[in-house]
């Protein structure tokens, strides 16, 4: 059953992120085209900055699923309401505490920062997109993280899939018809608001036990605070990029990132959607089968490693010959840099290839005990990116987050492995050593063949056929050098079509 719910999960959420590429590849464009590279820089500073925002949230919210999955594998409703209600007393909290921040920052930024656009507007635009946050954070915000506890996470995709091309195609009509920034702001706001309606819909219907008004429990959300200095580790060096470029480069530089991190934020969607659709699973088991978690623990890291790099190998290979033609008509700046696809990637895999043990860290509850290193990695990504973008721009900015991350994905592996799993970190560093590896002698073959495409069509035919190679490639040598892994994943697919029991 699991498995057929991870499968639901990772199918659901790939639509999605599938739909997410089409639409959004075209509406940035639209924006590039029709307001400039400064609106579209400055909408990107924005959005990075909503992220920090976010952090509001991002305690409460790990802390309550972590909590959760131990009670949902064993069906315990009591304690589901008792963390429930603890969770809904913070997220009110967080919700208030939000509105008065997105007031604050809406009278602020445009103060103090040389927007392409008027006073008035650049405040609507902030207001607009924080009022729906705001809206989630007081009423359907908890509900969400039973969701993905209970392994649902193909509804909430399945409804982001439906908001998604509502916003999308209403942005588009909304750009080619004239309308102004603002206009696009309501659609996304009342859009926002339908999808919180939907989920008190579904709630209500389905989990008609839940009671809001029991006892919370407190000391199951107790390490929400030293969750948060780990969210805030995890926004550092994906949002202080833009804040950096956009003081010291200006909004055209960061309009160039944003290009370049869209298509990398992709392969990330897709990723996070794999370990979405499973990481209920996981966390089960490790609540109620620490022998069985470890076993899933190495097949899964095997081949979300390997999955990782299939992508990133194809995307390394395909990025510039994209963003020429992607770009193609904007003339305020150029957008195509041979240096930034290796930094940029560099960048993402060392994120996605310190994910599984991250996860495993996020199961054990040992927010606490890792909270320096999450510190150490955000002075480290905040004073070389500092330094460096005063001599080199954009590559010191993305050079500082790479430095940050190299200590901290190796700092994680050691952990979750010696503290936690009690055994060496070596197999962990060997996945990433053979397919680092095979990246390197792909990029060293192929680089500059795909260089001078000069179609969308082309760049997809061999785009198709170059992932299919890779995928061969990756997942033979993975399956060799991890014959358990392969086993066990062998069984796992086989058992969804009732083949042969898992």
């Amino acid at each position: 059953m699991n498995t057929k719910k991870g499968i639901y999960n990772i199918a659901s959420g790939l639509a999605t992120q599938l739909i997410s590429m089409a639409l959004g590849l075209i509406v940035p464009r639209l924006f590039l085209l029709s307001f400039g590279s400064g609106v579209n820089g400055m909408l990107v500073s924005i959005s990075q900055i909503f992220q920090y925002f976010a952090l509001l949230e991002a305690g409460v919210g790990l802390a309550a699923l972590q909590a959760l999955y131990g009670p949902v594998a064993r069906d315990d409703t009591k304690s589901i309401n008792q963390i429930m209600a603890a969770t809904d007393k913070y997220y009110k909290r967080t919700g208030l505490m939000y509105f008065a921040a997105v007031l604050f920052f809406s009278a602020l930024f445009p103060m103090f920062t040389d927007t392409p656009i008027s006073f008035g507007e650049v405040t609507l635009v902030i207001l607009l997109q924080g009022m729906g946050n705001v809206v989630s954070y007081l009423f359907q915000g908890k509900f969400r993280i039973l969701l993905q506890a209970e392994g649902k996470n193909y509804i909430l995709s399945n409804l982001a899939t439906v908001i998604n091309i509502l916003t999308n195609v209403s942005k588009i009509a909304l750009i080619m018809l004239g309308f102004n920034v603002i206009a696009i702001q309501v659609a996304f706001f009342l859009l926002s608001l339908s999808q919180m309606l939907y989920i008190m819909f579904y709630i209500r219907r389905h989990y008609p036990w839940i009671n809001l008004k029991v006892e919370p429990d407190l000391k199951s959300v107790a390490q929400k605070d030293y969750v948060l200095l780990h969210q805030i580790s995890g926004l550092v060096f994906s949002s202080t990029d833009a804040i950096i470029l956009g003081q010291f480069c200006g909004f055209n530089v960061v309009s160039i990132w944003s290009v370049y991190t869209m298509l990398t934020a992709i392969v990330l969607g897709v990723m996070d959607t794999v370990c979405n659709g499973i990481r209920f699973h996981l966390g089960q088991k490790f609540n109620t089968d620490m022998k069985r978690f470890t076993v899933l623990q190495d097949t899964f890291e095997t081949y979300y490693i390997a999955l990782t790099f299939i992508l990133y190998t194809a995307l390394y290979l395909f990025i510039i010959p994209f963003v020429r033609l992607y770009t193609h008509g904007v003339e305020d700046i150029s957008y195509v840099d041979p240096l930034l696809p290796p930094l940029m990637i560099l960048n993402t895999l060392l994120t996605s290839g310190r994910l599984a043990s991250n996860q495993v860290i996020n199961f054990a509850g040992e927010f606490k005990n890792t909270k320096n290193s999450s510190l150490i990695e955000t002075g480290i990504n905040l004073v070389v990116s500092l330094v460096l973008v005063q001599f080199i721009g954009i590559y010191g900015v993305l050079l500082g987050t790479i430095f940050a991350l190299l200590y901290r994905a190796n700092y994680m592996i050691s952990y979750a492995n010696k503290k936690i799993l009690k055994r060496s970190p070596k197999a962990t560093y060997r996945r990433l050593f053979i397919n680092f590896g095979i990246f390197l002698v792909s990029i060293i073959c192929f680089t500059g063949i795909f260089y001078n495409l000069d179609s969308y069509l082309k760049i997809v035919l061999w785009g198709g056929l170059s992932l299919i190679v890779l995928s061969c490639v990756y997942l033979a040598v993975n399956s060799f050098f991890e014959p358990e892994a392969y086993g066990l994943a062998k069984r796992k697919l086989l058992s969804v079509f009732n083949l042969r029991k898992a």
